[in-house]
């Protein structure tokens, strides 16, 4: 490796540095003006939503599998089973953005 590529890659950790500072110093910005009350309380209340979205999910799928197959029932309680499964991936996939926004730094928990 030649001087210059040392070089080169040294400027590029830099930047992504810089970067990644400043990715970091945006993110709790917005999301502290935009979720100011977050809090060790508020991410517990979230973790039991996600569970009840989970639970209603599963319920429902248990629901669909003790209905005869092809009925009328069975349809609409497999329409019920997709609006809570979309429910569900939809609270756990925020459930981890948020987990994610805490280990980069973008959120404080106030105790």
């Amino acid at each position: 490796m030649s001087l210059d590529d040392d070089s080169l890659l040294r400027r590029q950790k830099l930047f992504l540095q810089q970067v990644e500072f400043d990715l970091r110093r945006i993110n709790r910005e917005v999301i502290h003006e935009r979720i100011p009350e977050l809090n060790k309380e508020s991410f517990v209340r979230f973790a039991s939503f996600v569970a009840e979205t989970r639970a209603r999910y599963l319920r429902a799928a248990l629901a669909v599998s003790q209905t005869p197959s092809g009925s009328s029932e069975a349809e609409l309680l497999l329409q019920t089973l997709r609006h809570e499964r979309e429910a569900f991936e939809e609270s756990k996939n925020a459930f981890a953005a948020l987990e994610r926004a805490i280990e980069q730094g973008y959120v404080d928990l106030k105790s």
